[in-house]
């Protein structure tokens, strides 16, 4: 790329940047370059770009310094390793914008997001505007929800109540932070919201459960502006993507700081949205474990439900039977006469486990661009790794 127009609509100097764009950075060096020109090279430029490096181990600082010295509106934290949440906390403690926006590092956005996205939020007085994306180089293993996540439809919710119903109603509003476009003002009113750097999976989708509420208009419109890369496997979604188990207990983990956080604040949830929700969140992945850790993810949910007074008959319909099956699978004790079915249940997860890693490394470019360019003699036998309904005749 070249640097031409890099400067143009530079803020002048004391002028208050409209829009804070937050980048965590981690061992992204490969990526940055473009996902930062895909921001400095946009038609609105009254903006400053925070990039945390959150101790990168690779050579994304001395990227991030190179770019600084072509574009003064970005601005580098440079801080020991403390996780998403940690870096985007301390972009935000220094964020200036009347707006705040997050972009991963891997990630790049559209020609002309902010100019929309700025004419939108003030034309509209809304609190957060929720717009949609693509996945990057998607394929036939791109799962059907991140399609969903990243595809909002045009609604406003206004009034009172308009961000917890836009919350548990769109599909858009959880769990992807970087299709928010924030007031400020909204995170920052007392007490102030930041995210909880105790978790590292979910704690954007806890963040997103304490703002929602605070907003009186939400608008969503079907412009897709980001570009997502899904698959980057340095990502910690990515690293727990295989780890079932581990990621489940992460899964129970944010919806109990969801209904302590909650209650914390004082929200009003007349609806029990709140027990719908964490039904839909974890039913679908209790069901596929072994009976007895059905058996005790169950009990844990319904001590959730019943810590925090959310009564499961109080379900909606929808999500009625599930909820009642997870309060029976709670009921229901699973004994064991001695430990080996305990060992076969624990051992036939970590075989699941391994060969979901193994399908997905072969499913991947790199393994299959190394594969085209090794000589037939030295390629790896698929028929020996691969499990037994994956193996090609």
């Amino acid at each position: 790329m070249s640097e031409k127009n890099i400067d143009q609509n530079n803020l002048k100097e004391g002028q208050t940047p409209l829009v804070s764009i937050i980048i965590p950075v981690y061992n992204a060096a490969k990526y940055l370059k473009t996902a930062i020109y895909s921001i400095i090279w946009q038609n609105y430029g009254k903006f400053e770009i925070i990039c945390v490096n959150d101790g990168s181990t690779d050579s994304s600082l001395e990227v991030l310094q190179h770019l600084q010295k072509l574009d003064d509106r970005i601005k580098i934290i440079d801080k020991p390793n403390g996780g998403p949440a940690s870096a985007r906390n301390a972009g935000l403690e220094i964020a200036k914008g009347k707006y705040i926006n997050f972009v991963d590092a891997d990630d790049r956005v559209e020609p002309g997001m902010y100019d929309f996205l700025v004419k939108t939020a003030e034309a509209e007085n809304a609190d957060i505007v929720v717009f949609g994306g693509n996945p990057i180089d998607p394929n036939e293993n791109t799962p059907e929800w991140i399609w969903k996540k990243l595809s909002p439809k045009n609604i406003v919710y206004s009034g009172e109540h308009s961000g917890t119903s836009a919350l548990f109603t769109e599909e858009s509003s959880r769990p992807f932070l970087w299709l928010h476009f924030i007031k400020r003002s909204l995170l920052e009113q007392e007490p102030k919201l930041r995210l909880n750097e105790a978790l590292d999976l979910g704690e954007d989708q806890l963040f997103q459960f304490m703002y929602f509420p605070r907003a009186k208009k939400v608008v969503f419109t079907d412009k897709k502006f980001y570009n997502y890369r899904w698959y980057n496997e340095g990502s910690l979604m990515w690293q727990y993507y295989g780890k079932k188990v581990d990621k489940y207990k992460k899964h129970l983990l944010v919806v109990r700081n969801v209904f302590a956080e909650w209650k914390k604040a004082k929200y009003e949830d007349p609806y029990y949205d709140l027990v719908n929700w964490a039904v839909n969140f974890l039913y679908y992945d209790l069901i596929t474990f072994p009976k007895y850790l059905q058996y005790e993810f169950a009990t844990e949910i319904m001590s959730i439900f019943n810590e925090y007074g959310y009564p499961v008959y109080m379900c909606n319909e929808w999500e009625m039977d599930h909820a009642l099956e997870i309060q029976k699978l709670s009921e229901t004790a699973v004994t064991f006469d001695d430990e080996s079915e305990r060992t076969i249940g624990s051992l036939k997860s970590e075989i699941a486990q391994v060969e979901f890693e193994i399908t997905d490394r072969m499913n991947s470019k790199a393994y299959k661009v190394g594969r085209l360019l090794t000589s037939r003699k030295k390629r790896l036998d698929e028929k020996s790794v691969l499990p037994p309904e994956k193996k090609k005749n």
